[in-house]
């Protein structure tokens, strides 16, 4: 988790991935949710977003189900010097992202 890279978008989430064989057990979702409880926590008040690969479908579906909005469509500089193309997904409401957490029991 990045909160300085973007402040204006808010906190940025920095990759989130299930090792393959391990997907459909809910353990996206629960990283995906712990992600938000930390924001939450460490900047009260801020949304979040992420970067998808564009051609990464899955990953689109999975951040639209759990209320991330396409909010761009760009292309991103990578480390190993491509470019390619990237949705920006954002949760602009914090109270919103809060009152979606689980509670801690």
């Amino acid at each position: 988790m990045l909160l300085d890279a973007e402040p204006a978008w808010g906190a940025c989430l920095d990759n989130l991935h299930v090792r393959p064989g391990l997907t459909g057990q809910g353990l996206g979702s629960r990283l995906f949710m712990q992600a938000l409880r930390w924001v939450a926590q460490a900047e009260p008040g801020w949304a979040m977003h992420l970067f998808v690969l564009a051609g990464n479908t899955a990953a689109r579906r999975f951040y639209a189900r759990h209320g991330g909005e396409a909010v761009e469509h760009t292309t991103k500089h990578l480390p190993d010097g491509s470019t390619p193309p990237v949705y920006r997904y954002l949760w602009r409401d914090p109270a919103r992202l809060r009152a979606a957490l689980p509670s801690e029991e």
